[in-house]
Order: C-alpha cells, then structure tokens, then sequence
C-alpha cells in the first residue's frame, strides 16, 4: 500500500495542496463509483466525461482527497498537478523505489490475462507476488497496481496492454521489466494501427525497456515475435531469450498435447537439457499450453522446484469470463467465455464445447468480434465454417459482424434452421429460455465491447 499522506504525495508530484494534508492515501481510483476508505480520486479528463465533475461526489463517497489538473472550489483536500498521468507515474516510481521488486512485464494481442494469471499462480509457490486484477494494463490502471506493493513481495507480474504505438514504451518508463513476454502477434487492434507489422512493432517496444542483463521469452512459433527480437539484437540489445515453442526445438517445447475438454490438458514439456516432465493444466484449450510454457521457463530460471511448478498447473481455476462452467436449471452447462474474443479463442472454446456436450444437445451463441480491420469478414467467416463443423443444435448469432459467421455457417452445411440472428441481448436471453432444452451445453462467447455477458446473466437469472 501507499500509507503516504496528501502532504508527502504532494511533495513527490510536485503539485499543490489545497486543505488539509493528514489525510493517509493507501491507492487510487479514476471512478468515483469505486471510492473506498483510503482512496485518493484521480479528476481524470476524457473525451467525454471530465472526472472533475464528479471530485465532490468522490469526496462524499469517502475519498482522502482529489488529484486534479485545475482548482476545483468547494472541494478540500485536493493536489493540483499539471498532468494526473504524469503524477500518477510519478508516484509508481516512487513506489517501486520503496519496494524494489523484479518485474515480470506480459504484453501481446491475445493470452496476456491468462499468462498473467498462470505466471503469477507458478511463482506464488515461492515467492510473495504482486500481480495486476483483471485487466489493469494501462497508464491509469498500472500505476495503481503498483501501488499495492508491501515490503513482503518479492514479484511483480504486470500486463501491459496498447492499442497504439508508445503506450508500451510510457509504461515500461513506469514499471522497467526484468523479464518480458510476447504472448503472440496477431491481427487484433488493425483498425487502430493499420497493419501487422504496426501492431508487432508496438509490442516490440517492451524488449527495449530490458536490461542488458535481462531476458525475453520468446514465442518461436510466432514469426513477428521471432523478427521483433532479431531487430533487437541487431540494434544493439544485449538481453538474453528463453524460447517456448509447442512446433519446434526451443528452451522449452512440448513433445505431447492431448485436450481434456473442459477438465484441461495435459501435455508433456522437454527442455533443451533434456530434462522431461508431465503436467496437467487445469485450464482448458491447448492454446492454453503456450501460455503455461513461459511461466515454467521463468519458475525455472527462478529456482522454483518441479513439483511446485505442476501442482500450480493442475490447480489454476479460470478467470472470471474465461471458459467458466456455469451449472443453471434443468441440468443445463452454460459455458460462459465472455470476457472477450478473437479467431483463436473463439476456435479453442468451439472445439471445448464440442468435446464437452458429446451427445448432449449444444448450443453456441456468437457475438461480434472486434477491431480485425480488414481481417473482419475473413475471419468471421472462418469461424462460421468452424462453427458448421461443430454441427450445434441452433447457432445464435449477435451483432452486425456476427452475420458472416451464420452465413458460411449456412454455406457450409449448417441448416438455415438452425441459425438464429437476434437484435440484441436480451433477444438472445429470450429465445434461449423459450428453446433450450434439458440437458443442453451452452456457449456464450463475443468482443468485450458486445457485453455478452448480459446473456450470462439473463440465463442464470430467468433459469434459477
């Protein structure tokens, strides 16, 4: 925690104190539905709500006090400063000097989350780790994870996320990562950075924020990442890689990988040294492997034993949204994977559905995927042919995207039905509880911005 006061915060941002400054700030907050004892409300201003506007309100919640970019009268304790980001940065280096930790930076297009989660899981058998909640990956939202560090962690796990290029770069300023990973490179974010090798480059940017005694751990199966830390190395970078691969020879490879549906998977590891071990990772989808493979490469750099390591593997529970089993009436399995969504995971969750509804009867209820750019028809339609081959019951389509894959569904063999295009979500909860049957597996998956899991929730409520 923080436990600074308002007058020793002040000091460090260089901003100005209005009021008392006795108040004791333990973190912070951007919202002021969020305020808690203890919370310092960051006057954030945006495109179209100014956090200024609502200083008083965050006040009377119970906030220590207000960081803000202007005078705002009637409201004390408050510390102006000429930019709040920047104070917030400032106070998170601050932070990290108190509590020097090694840090564990995680960016990539998809599977920062869960190798956020497995990472943390792996090392926690050890050692005191800090690692950011849900999602906190940005320049307000790091910061503010940084800001739970005690004088007992030992590790920082931290996502960095972007959607244009320099935003890594500001947050490796922030929190430098002894240790860094690309998760993978791939067409998420187009619309925002135009092309590939704008999103690998972005994501580059958390190699150079590496010590020369650092180390990158290297995706060997994904080409962008292989070329990001060739440029690297040959500008210059000194930091050594650990590479994971489930294709090829690397540090760390698998050799055997077998689905276990909804239970996980298992898979068999080799390092170079030859040294072979079997885990079960608790989390389902084989995807789910290449995020498991950097944690063990780190857990071994870091002296964690073999054991640990799998025991840590088997016993990993899914992530809020993430594949999460949910049991509803009549015997029904709702399988909720709302959190977000792209090809791959979209593929993975279809072919888990699949595997875990056998015989049973299996609905599959697909949302937009968003920000593919010019990858957006092909790839919904894509999963349109994967979602035709999985032959469910009744495919339910939401959103305009959304309408390529009913329609190569259709092309492909699904009959038309069995394919039903719903207006919105709570369409979708509708018809779902007029039609599903006993005993029915039911997928829910979709883009954050599609808040699908507003059919998770109808579900469980209407079905109780």
């Amino acid at each position: 925690m923080l436990a600074l006061n308002l007058c020793s915060i002040a000091a460090i941002v260089a901003g100005e104190l209005v009021g008392s400054g006795a108040g004791v700030v333990n973190t912070a907050v951007s919202d002021s539905r969020q305020v808690a004892p203890g919370v310092l409300f960051i006057a954030l201003r945006g495109e179209r709500v100014d956090g200024h506007d609502y200083a008083q309100d965050a006040l009377q919640a119970g906030a220590v006090g207000v960081l803000c970019e202007r005078y705002i009268p009637g409201v004390e304790p408050q510390i102006i400063v000429d930019d709040c980001r920047q104070a917030l940065a400032t106070l998170a280096k601050y932070q990290l000097q108190r509590y020097p930790v090694t840090i564990i930076g995680i960016t990539g297009s998809v599977g920062k989350t869960s190798s956020k989660e497995i990472m943390a899981s792996v090392l926690s058998m050890k050692y005191n780790v800090l690692k950011s909640e849900g999602n906190m990956n940005t320049e307000i939202t790091l910061p503010i994870t940084l800001f739970g560090l005690q004088p007992h962690h030992d590790i920082a796990v931290l996502e960095m996320g972007m959607v244009a290029e320099g935003e890594i770069t500001d947050l490796v300023s922030i929190a430098p990562p002894h240790i860094a990973l690309i998760t993978n490179v791939l067409p998420v974010h187009l619309e925002r950075l135009g092309s590939i090798k704008a999103i690998a480059r972005a994501k580059a940017e958390i190699i150079s924020g590496l010590p020369s005694d650092g180390v990158f751990l290297l995706n060997a199966d994904d080409p962008h990442v292989v070329e990001a830390y060739s440029l690297y190395r040959e500008s210059g970078g000194q930091a050594r890689c650990q590479s994971f691969s489930m294709q090829q020879s690397a540090t760390i490879f698998t050799t055997q990988c077998e689905s276990k549906g909804i239970q996980g998977t298992y898979f068999v590891a080799e390092l170079l040294d030859g040294t072979i071990q079997e885990y079960m990772l608790s989390l389902p989808g084989e995807h789910m492997v290449m995020n498991a493979l950097p944690a063990i490469l780190v857990a071994n750099l870091l002296g964690v034993s073999a054991d640990d390591i799998a025991l840590a593997l088997s016993s990993i529970h899914p992530a809020k949204q993430r594949l999460r089993v949910v049991p509803i009436a009549k015997s029904i399995e709702l399988i909720d994977d709302t959190y977000n969504a792209n090809p791959v995971s979209t593929k993975s969750a279809l072919h888990i559905a699949r595997d875990m509804a056998e015989s049973r009867p299996l609905y599959v209820v697909l949302g937009d995927m968003l920000e593919l750019g010019a990858e957006s028809v092909a790839s919904h339609q894509e999963i349109g042919r994967v979602t035709a081959e999985m032959n469910p019951v009744c495919l339910v389509v939401r959103g305009e995207l959304a309408v390529d894959i009913g329609r190569e569904a259709e092309r492909c063999g699904l009959p038309k039905d069995r394919i039903v295009y719903v207006r919105d979500n709570i369409a979708a909860v509708q018809f779902l509880c007029d039609t599903l049957p006993d005993n029915a597996v039911v997928l829910v998956k979709g883009s954050r911005g599609m808040q699908m899991e507003e059919i998770v929730a109808g579900l469980e409520a209407m079905l109780e």
